[in-house]
Order: C-alpha cells, then structure tokens, then sequence
C-alpha cells in the first residue's frame, strides 16, 4: 500500500501525492487516520480544523480532497509534531493551504469559524509501559472528550461538520456528550478488521441539526485471507499507492 521510506529520508509513508514523515511524533501514521481522512468529506468547507494534528496526516489529507480556496489549520500540543507537520506541509503539494499551531485546544478561542473539524481524538487509558510523548498522545485525561465536543461545539460554523473515529465502547458515550452540546450523529461508519470479528472502530460525523436517519455504513478491511476488500480498497483509493 506505501512505499518504502527512500534512502536518507526521514521515516514515513508515502502516499499518492505527498509524504508523511513521523520519526519525531508520539503517534505514527495509522489505519484509524487514514480511515478517517479517506471516509471524511471535504465538500466546499473553507476553514477546516484537524484536533491532534501529530505529523499533520489528517491535514494533509484535508488538504489534498478540499477546494482550492480551503485553509487548513493542524494543533497540537506537542511541539516537535508541530515542527515536524511544518516540514511535511513544505514538502507537499498544498504549503499555501495549510498552518500548524503548537498549542492544547482548550487554549483556543472559541469562535465559530470552522465549516469542518477532524480528529483522531486520544482514549487509551493510562498505561505506564507506553513512552511519556506517545502517551500524553493518546491519554484521555490530556484532552476529555467533553473538552473536545464542548470545544468542537464552540469552534463549529452553524452549518460545520465534525467528524472523529473512535473504538466502539466508546462510541455512545462521546456521542450522548455531543448530544448535550448540540452535535448530533449525521453518519457513521462501522469498521470491522475481518468478516469474522466484531465491530472495533467506528467512523462519526455530527452536525448541529439531528437528522431523521442515520446514515449508516459497514466496512470489513480484510478478506480471511489476509486480502483488501474491495470497498476499503474503494475507499482509500485516493491516498494508498497500490490502491
């Protein structure tokens, strides 16, 4: 699916029209991003916001599938992400599309202004055999899920979008959050690895207006054999080498 890091160059993936590198980020390139940035709908959204940028993929991604008017803004309170998503900005296609900001979100100002906002927001628990960068990545007591959808809240134009993944125990729980902020479910998608196992990632949109129905979808990753499926191959065709 990526080609191989080229000789000399930082450790990365590449994708069909830019590079990510991720040697100085607490978390690498993943399934659940690209997922998320595939499944993720730009439309004629102008302002876009990705929450925990990291190395900047999420944005990247924005960028490549936006308008060409679009402005993409990456934060993260991690300073060696924010320089590292810097360089993989300059070395893409879309510089002039894209910021990235050193700073936590709660110190954001809460002004409507973003037509979309994406995130691959932290949940692991805190486990003490993770490394202190990786794990201030991804522990959920750095950025709450109530801070984030009472942020996402705040950030939202009245017709934005916003749009996470999340592994399925903790889905209803952000989503009855939003729900108290104002967010209300649009889409979803619900991902299992192979046609055997049970739901373990889940795709969401929420909007401010709670639709009559759901719209909602399934994915399987893998065949048994080990093999893409045809519809993940579909829906991340635009960004994996090989697809």
């Amino acid at each position: 699916m990526t080609k191989p890091t080229p000789q000399g160059r930082a450790k990365g993936f590449e994708f069909k029209q830019f590079f990510v590198a991720h040697d100085r980020c607490a978390m690498k390139v993943g399934t659940d991003s690209i997922m998320l940035g595939s499944w993720t709908e730009p439309g004629q959204a102008r302002r876009i916001l990705d929450i925990g940028t990291g190395s900047g993929l999420l944005a990247l991604m924005m960028a490549q599938t936006s308008s060409a008017d679009s402005r993409i803004c990456g934060v993260d309170r991690d300073p060696q992400a924010i320089v590292q998503a810097r360089e993989n900005a300059v070395n893409s296609p879309w510089a002039d599309k894209l910021v990235f900001e050193c700073l936590p979100l709660q110190a954001m100002p809460k002004r409507p202004g973003y037509d979309l906002i994406i995130s691959n927001p932290p949940y692991f628990p805190h486990q003490h055999s993770l490394e202190p960068a990786r794990q201030a990545a991804r522990l959920t007591a750095e950025l709450s899920h109530q801070e984030l959808v009472q942020a996402v809240s705040g950030l939202l134009t009245e017709q934005g979008r916003f749009c996470c993944v999340l592994p399925q125990q903790l889905v209803e729980g952000l989503v009855t959050m939003a729900r108290e902020e104002g967010l209300y479910v649009s889409r979803r998608m619900e991902v299992r690895s192979q046609p055997d196992k049970s739901v373990s990632r889940v795709l969401l949109e929420f909007s401010r207006t709670a639709p009559h129905q759901v719209n909602t979808q399934n994915l399987i990753i893998q065949q048994q054999a080990g093999h893409y499926t045809q519809a993940y191959r579909k829906l991340c065709q635009h960004f994996y080498l090989n697809f």
